[in-house]
């Protein structure tokens, strides 16, 4: 006799058949039911599609890079075609960071109106057709204005690069996402202080700029055909009293700290543009918490987490800047290299900068990325104290190894502080609060190179006095040096004058050298500081997420959570 399992259970049950019934209905329910798929998966294209837009991030970042880095190697050949002083020529790196800077702080209400991938498309192109009009200035007023429209167009590139990979690559990849970025830094730094220096010098400063255009175009037209364009469904109003305000600021700020460093700070146009920059600030400020719809949402600083990381943020871009200020300036003024000599010793530090960064993206994948953070401070602080046993005596292999360790450690840091922000972070804010921190990590860089300019010539001009005043109390400590320098000049055929002239000025150039270096070590060491203090607020994060996992895919072809 054949019983049915639906009778053999229905007679097994039936004081609690009404029960059993329910729950098996439930049950059936619930197996039968689709599983949701998970909404972090921003586009199921595959593997290849997430590549396809990393390989367009990392050349939109070497053509940005590149053309920073080519600048610096340009500025003499460019003073010399156009006939002007370095104080008229530094006007192209002025006009270019105050227009790039004012952008970033407009890409929240800009990103809403176009999107953010016609917004990044955009910038591109004014990027691209700024360095054609730069390479075809015919004078130096419109070098200085195509500079500003190149600075337009980079100003939002860098808060969309990070935006655009955290939207595409899963929550368990983004901080190799966010790594490709240093990828294409460290290829054009490279670029830029190689490849650049051999155009300068084959065809011109002209070829800096001619360089981006077919780069450009290529990067713009894979990024239009790859990457589509999202738009929000609320429409943000522009804020033209804050834009305003933020104007003011920005150029304040910046022409300020310029004229400061060519007229001295002591001059009355200097302080009156600084008093102005904080009036403006203080009027933005006020201004951004009082609109319903402000430029830059400002009660996102009210998150403890993403406060601390803009902290963390400029404390560590200072330290950044400063190696990025003072090693090429140690090499040249205390080595005696060139400018391109200079660069080229970089590159080793430039090359392990994207492969670490690639480590440090990795990493902040699987652990928590404060222990990151901590471990790339501990080892940069190290590296700064060995910067600062640097003698005239030390081999050139040493300090390169010395500048080598300390862009391995300091790129350990710059992926995982970019992950953890984003991660703070609501999806609806992320544009607002990227541009924020970079709006931020830019002033933040403007003004750590002015202050270590000023501490760097500060400390220079007290050890000059203090050598001075140590060789006039051990005149007769240094009377044999004297005579010594006195008979060797005049063995090589010069009167005795000229031969004690010459002598005093060999000992004064001695110990301006001495005097400029232990100006270096100290500036290295104040450095060393600023990354002590930076523990604090890493130690203070709280770590109120979890290290995402790939999802798992179960037999039944759905993605277990």
């Amino acid at each position: 006799m054949r019983v049915s399992i639906a009778g053999f259970r229905k007679r097994r049950v039936a004081p609690d058949q009404h029960v059993s019934h329910d729950r098996e209905t439930a049950w059936r329910q619930r197996r039968a039911a689709p599983r949701p798929v998970p909404q972090y998966a921003p586009r199921d294209d595959g593997t290849a599609y997430k590549w396809w837009v990393g390989g367009i991030i990392i050349l939109a970042t070497i053509i940005f890079v590149m053309s920073f880095e080519a600048m610096s190697l340009a500025l003499p050949t460019m003073m010399v075609s156009m006939r002007v002083g370095l104080r008229e020529m530094s006007w192209t790196l002025t006009g270019y960071m105050i227009s790039r800077t004012l952008f970033v702080g407009a890409v929240g209400w800009l990103g809403n109106r176009l999107g953010n991938r016609n917004l990044f498309a955009l910038s591109l192109a004014v990027f691209t057709v700024g360095s054609l009009l730069c390479a075809l200035a015919w004078s130096f007023e419109a070098l200085v204005l195509f500079r500003i429209v190149q600075g337009m167009g980079a100003g939002p590139l860098m808060p969309l690069i990070m935006i655009i990979l955290h939207e595409t690559f899963p929550p368990h990849q983004r901080g190799l996402a966010q790594s490709l970025f240093m990828v294409g830094d460290a290829a054009g730094s490279v670029l830029g202080r190689g490849l650049v220096g051999y155009l300068i010098d084959a065809f011109g400063w002209r070829s800096v700029f001619y360089i981006n255009v077919p780069l450009g175009v290529v990067a713009l037209g894979a990024l239009l055909l790859v990457v589509p364009n999202r738009r929000e469904t609320q429409v943000q109003t522009l804020d033209p009293l804050g834009l305003c305000f933020l104007a003011g600021f920005v150029v304040c700020l910046l022409i300020g700290l310029q004229s400061g460093a060519q007229d001295g700070w002591a001059h009355t146009q200097v302080r009156t543009l600084l008093l102005l920059a904080t009036m403006s600030l203080i009027a933005f400020i006020v201004s951004e918490m009082l609109v319903s719809a402000p430029l830059i949402d400002l009660r996102l600083f009210r998150r403890r987490s993403y406060s601390l990381l803009c902290v963390v943020n400029c404390g560590n871009i200072t330290g950044l800047m400063g190696a990025f200020f003072l090693t090429p300036l140690m090499l040249q003024r205390l080595l005696g290299l060139t400018p391109i000599h200079a660069g080229l010793v970089l590159i080793p530090g430039a090359i392990a900068w994207g492969v670490i960064g690639v480590l440090g993206g990795k990493l902040s994948d699987r652990i928590d990325a404060r222990l990151i953070l901590l471990a790339s401070f501990g080892a940069t602080i190290w590296t700064l104290l060995q910067l600062n046993t640097v003698t005239l005596d030390t081999p050139a292999s040493t300090l390169m190894l010395y500048i080598m360790y300390l862009f391995c450690a300091m790129a350990l840091s710059f992926t995982p502080i970019n992950v953890m922000s984003m991660r703070t972070l609501p999806d609806a804010s992320l544009r607002v609060g990227m541009s924020m921190m970079n709006l931020v990590r830019g002033l933040a860089a403007v003004v750590a190179v002015a202050v270590l300019s000023l501490a760097l010539e500060h400390r220079q001009l007290y050890h000059m006095q203090l050598l001075a005043q140590e060789q006039s109390q051990n005149m007769l400590e240094v009377q044999p040096v004297l005579d010594r320098l006195h008979a060797l000049f005049y063995v090589w055929g010069d009167r005795s004058e000229m031969a004690e002239y010459k002598a005093m000025a060999t000992l004064n150039q001695r110990l301006h050298t001495a005097a400029v270096l232990r100006a270096y070590q100290e500036c290295y060491i104040g450095m060393a500081l600023i990354y002590m203090v930076l523990f604090l607020p890493v130690v203070a994060l709280q770590r109120r997420y979890a290290v995402p996992v790939p999802a798992l895919r179960t037999d039944d072809g759905f993605e277990a959570t």
